[in-house]
Formats: structure tokens, sequence, C-alpha cells
């Protein structure tokens, strides 16, 4: 089975990293097939022997994140069989696609349309080629102790951190508990897994461009009928923006471009709170398999009525019991 990785990247020095990282520590490296988006005018080369398709432009005609994950889906993505999705700054554990194919089986016994998702472990760069005691261009180690591979199992379950933070969209966070699967009603961008029939029907939105993602994606995915899981050791690490890690990327609002970064993020609030709120059912809105007085019953977020109670929610991983395989 052909396993479509999507990678939509904005002046990312860890891009390059995490293709080689990707196809590297695959054990079935004949059914990756890459669709990356480049957004970037230092453009990179690749071996023959990596299934790619590389599209470019110049980061001042980018619109955002969302805008080029589409592009990734509307132009790269063909009929491959499974759908991943990473951040252009991801590490990758040895046979990571032999345990998330197993991980998405497991998955196929207890619900029956799972889509795959939760935080990757952390990781940052430490050295460069200039240390005396390494001749690599970079050297990545897990950024805390609960990120090393050796450190004991656990599930990463994704729950509300602020509702409500900017308009309807709330923003997330991740409760590390015991390592089973678990349902859950949160996703994370930096890691989706998922039959390849998802994302074309329930296609990224590009007019969103950044809060809203997430939150977004998530209630259209859970009412056009598929369900969120969240495994355990998920096998990939991420690097999150810090100040001390020795790469430092751009992001989007803080370079120039030649739409303006702030009437971008506002007309993708407005969009972000006009799907939240269940008023689009189009293309890039809620589906019709749930509702959204469904998705409130079992997450505690009441979108209509702009309310969270996890306590009236059918969700109990806030109590770390519940809903799980």
């Amino acid at each position: 089975m052909k396993i479509f990785i999507s990678i939509a990247s904005f002046e990312d020095p860890l891009l390059k990293y995490t293709i080689e990282s990707c196809y590297e520590n695959a054990k079935y490296k004949e059914n990756l097939v890459f669709g990356v988006f480049d957004q970037s005018n230092n453009h990179l080369t690749f071996d023959s022997s990596i299934n790619i398709r590389y599209k470019t432009c110049d980061p001042a005609e980018s619109l955002g994140v969302c805008w080029a994950r589409s592009k990734v889906q509307t132009e790269l993505m063909e009929d491959e069989d499974l759908y991943l999705q990473v951040d252009s700054h991801t590490l990758f554990g040895k046979d990571w696609d032999a345990y998330i194919l197993d991980q998405y089986i497991k998955a196929r016994t207890w619900v029956d349309k799972p889509i795959i998702t939760s935080y990757p472990r952390s990781f940052i760069a430490v050295e460069t080629k200039e240390s005396f005691n390494c001749d690599k261009d970079l050297v990545f180690v897990p950024k805390n102790e609960w990120d090393y591979p050796s450190y004991k199992a656990s599930t990463y379950v994704l729950i509300v951190d602020k509702p409500f933070h900017n308009g309807l969209h709330c923003r997330q966070t991740a409760r590390i508990i015991s390592p089973k699967q678990y349902k859950g009603f949160l996703l994370a961008a930096g890691f989706i897994f998922a039959e390849t029939c998802w994302a074309r029907e329930v296609p990224y939105d590009p007019k969103i461009y950044f809060n809203g993602e997430e939150s977004t994606l998530a209630l259209r995915t859970f009412t056009h009928g598929y369900d969120i899981v969240h495994i355990p050791s998920v096998p990939f690490w991420h690097e999150y923006h810090t100040e001390n890690n020795k790469t430092q990327r751009k992001r989007h609002w803080e370079t120039s471009t030649k739409e303006s970064p702030n009437k971008l993020l506002k007309a993708g609030e407005e969009r972000t709170n006009n799907v939240l709120s269940g008023q689009d059912t189009g293309k890039y809105g809620i589906g019709d398999k749930r509702t959204l007085k469904e998705y409130a019953c079992f997450s505690g977020i009441n979108y209509k009525q702009r309310t969270f109670c996890p306590e009236k929610a059918s969700f109990k991983v806030y109590e770390n019991f519940g809903w799980e395989e």
C-alpha cells in the first residue's frame, strides 16, 4: 500500500533532514511517495531512489500553512492508499511505517473510520559542524527526559487548554497517560495518518491562515463520520520553536510577503468562526454524518452556545480514564 507523505515547508532548514529521516528509517521504502511544497528560494535536490513530487514557490507568494497544505493535496497527491501529514521539522524512529500501519490496523478493529493523530515528542538541534566533536551538519537530541525512546511508553491525548482562545477556536494541549489507543476529539496537524479518502472528503481549507487549523479540521473530521484515535509511543519527534535551538526557522507572519499576514490572520479567524458555528456545510465546512450537538456531547465543546463543559462530556480522559480501546 502506497503512503503519500504531505510536507508543507516555509523556509525551513530542517526540511532536508525530515525527508532523509523519513526515508532512511522506513521499513518499506518502496511504498513511500513524498509530496513536498517548499516555499523557499533555496531549492533542494534528492537521490533518485526517493519517490518525490517537489513543488516550490517564492516565499513572498505564500498565503500561509493551510494554503500550502491544500496545494499539496490538490496538486501533488494522486491515487495513493494512505495519507501521512507531518511538519517539515520532524524526525522518524526506525521502522516507523510498520508501527503506524500496525496501529492503524488495530484501530480498525474498534472504530470504523480511524484517523490517527497526536503530538509527536520533541527534539532540539544542539551542535553544528563547527563543534570540535562533530562532523555532521546538525546533531539532534530529545528535548526532555520524557522525549527519549527509552522513556516509559505513554499516549499523548489531546485536550482543551484554553476554550475559545480566539473566537470559537480552542487552544489545545496534551495529557500524557497510560499507553493505549484512545478515541479523541482534537487533532494535531503535525501528525495525521489516515486513508487518502479522508484527505479528499475533508480537504484542507486554504482560507484558514493559522489559528483554527486544527479545531476546524477536528470538527469537520468528526462530522464526516471519522473517529480520531490517539496511539501510544508515536515514533516521530518534532522540533518545536524555541529560542535555544541551533536552527531557527522563519515563520510566515515574521517575514515580508505580498499579502499582509495580519489581513490573512483576520480573514482566517472569520472563516474559522463560520465553520465552527456550523454555518458552512460546503466543501470546507462540516459534514452530514454527525452533528455539532453530538460533538458537544462527546467533547464538552458546544460551539453553538460557546460553552465548554468537560464534566458533561462522554470523553473522560480529563480524569485519566474512559474512552479507550
